[in-house]
């Protein structure tokens, strides 16, 4: 990243909500993001994003950038999408990370699905993580989903270019 990219995501106020490839990673995530508020849980569910959402923005804790890492564990209706966006509000810029978990029977269907709900809402941008890593089995663990501590620096650096790069 360069200096102006690495000054700006610095600063940036920014939620970032997601499972348990998040949470391993947020050691590095909070390196990179100072003004980074992390909500991670291990096995959390797209399902479950919009209540947590409700619950960080009635205790302040909401950004007006949202990052998501969620999609490792299951997909997701279009219903769900809907009433995740609702809540996050068209003023609120939401990145989200798809999701590399090629041992599962989901991923493309959740990849797909983001894609498509990029084109339908105006303020989600998807970091396309799968593409990014695609060719570097040495960034995850035997799960082939949880990034190694290269895959981590891969990761975060791809994470925090991609949202600099959106606004700036």
């Amino acid at each position: 990243m360069t200096k102006r990219e690495q000054s700006y995501i610095n600063q940036l106020k920014i939620t970032a909500i997601g499972d348990s490839v998040m949470e391993g990673s947020a050691y590095k995530y909070k390196k990179v993001f100072s003004q980074m508020n992390l909500n991670t849980s291990v096995s959390r569910q797209i399902y479950e994003l919009a209540d947590i959402e409700r619950s960080m923005i009635d205790q302040g804790q909401m950004a007006d950038t949202l990052l998501i890492g969620l999609g490792t564990n299951g997909t997701y209706t279009p219903e769900q999408m809907a009433q995740i966006m609702q809540v996050a509000g068209t003023k609120r810029t939401v990145f989200w990370i798809n999701v590399h978990t090629p041992d599962s029977p989901w991923e493309e269907e959740v990849n797909a699905a983001l894609a498509k709900s990029a084109k339908k809402y105006q303020n989600l941008t998807i970091i396309d993580w799968a593409a990014y890593s695609k060719d570097h089995n040495d960034w995850f663990v035997a799960d082939h989903t949880h990034p190694t501590t290269d895959g981590i620096n891969s990761l975060v650096t791809f994470v925090a270019k991609n949202i600099a790069l959106k606004n700036l």
